[in-house]
């Protein structure tokens, strides 16, 4: 796919931007027909939610899978089908969606406390993702505006975390779109900025390590068993177990709520990730 991108940028071949069609389009098919096949005669998807089946904890779905839908705005996916418009509220109700802002990040920020992203997420107008696509595109995302602009953001936010969790400074222009010199570049460029968010997966895995039998510890507690054989997973296991049991406390104050204010009239749907 990075080589086709690449061609289809270099050559402006009409051929390539077929073959990123297909491609694209075949797989937006079989989900949408996926959806479809599994829907009850009311046009209703019940998926399955799997609430303790992740190591960590985080909570997914299946039949079909809801947390993993096609979205636009996504540099390695010029034609997305967007998926998402498929779904609508039942009639005669509306849908709310409601999430934590940024809470992994802000989990990241807070193990790694480095000062200057601190201090931006103490700020209503604080935005990590932006400063990181500075930093990651330069002038590049200075002067984009509109839907360039907010594709740079969601490609240097989930660079953000590919930093974060470990990623080779040779493999980070995947995310990014951009040239293996030019990534390598760019992760320098990061890495002396916010030195020990960078170096938050290798912090982790000494701990894991130093630990008795290989483990990292929530916030909340509990203990995630981590193989000292693969330490560097801590971070992801510590990060979304922490995550995970944050959202599910909320879900349960939230049911609370809606019930004593509102009958149960009004109720959950699905949660994804950090969202309900």
């Amino acid at each position: 796919k990075e080589v086709l991108l690449r061609l289809r940028e270099e050559t402006h071949h009409p051929t390539i931007d077929l073959i990123l069609k297909y491609r694209s389009y075949t797989k937006g098919i079989t989900t949408l027909q996926s959806y479809l096949d599994l829907a009850d005669k009311e046009d209703i998807l019940r998926p399955t939610i799997n609430t303790c089946a992740a190591i960590t904890g985080r909570q997914s779905s299946e039949n079909p899978n809801l947390h993993n839908v096609q979205k636009s705005g996504v540099l390695l996916t010029p034609y997305p089908v967007l998926a998402r418009r498929a779904f609508r509220p039942r009639p005669g109700y509306v849908n709310l969606h409601v999430d934590y802002s940024g809470i992994e990040l802000r989990l990241l920020v807070h193990y790694a406390q480095e000062p200057e992203l601190v201090e931006a997420l103490k700020r209503p107008d604080g935005d990590p993702h932006s400063m990181a696509a500075e930093v990651f595109y330069g002038d590049r995302f200075k002067k984009a505006t509109g839907k360039e602009r907010k594709t740079l953001r969601g490609s240097a936010k989930n660079s953000n975390f590919a930093v974060a969790y470990g990623v080779s400074p040779f493999n980070l222009h995947s995310s990014l779109g951009i040239s293996t010199q030019e990534g390598v570049a760019a992760y320098n460029r990061y890495r002396t900025r916010w030195p020990k968010l960078a170096g938050l997966t290798m912090t982790i895995a000494k701990w894991v390590k130093e630990s008795s039998d290989g483990y990292v510890e929530t916030i909340f507690g509990r203990r995630i068993h981590v193989p000292k054989n693969k330490a560097y997973v801590g971070t992801n296991y510590l990060i979304q177990g922490t995550a995970a049991e944050i959202l599910k406390r909320a879900e349960i104050r939230l049911d609370r709520w809606h019930m004593k204010s509102w009958s149960d009239r009004v109720r959950m749907l699905l949660p994804i990730h950090d969202e309900i």
